[in-house]
């Protein structure tokens, strides 16, 4: 069973993260092209990604899917669903 995580700095979606619909999220492998990895190296704002088995979830693209690998950026950093449990972290280590 392969298990996918993404890559990006604040997004924990996994293989078991499904959609409103309760279907499972998608997962794109990351492109090896050097100059598109420094622009993904940016958007996601994290450093030190596996390029050769790192994955990104369908979350980071708003219209919902990625039309081609290597020119077609994503342009959300922190999708929406992942807002509230960086709030729910951020207020627990407030309290502690």
């Amino acid at each position: 069973m392969v298990k996918w995580f993404c890559c990006s700095a604040f997004c924990t979606n996994n293989f078991r993260t499904r959609n409103p619909q309760e279907e499972s999220i998608k997962f794109y492998r990351l492109t090896r092209d050097p100059e598109v990895q420094a622009a993904y190296t940016r958007i996601l704002q994290t450093t030190g990604i596996n390029w050769h088995s790192g994955h990104i979830c369908v979350e980071h693209w708003s219209r919902g899917y990625r039309e081609n690998a290597s020119a077609d950026f994503p342009d959300i950093s922190v999708p929406a669903s992942q807002l509230v449990t960086l709030e729910k972290s951020l207020n627990r280590r407030k309290l502690n």
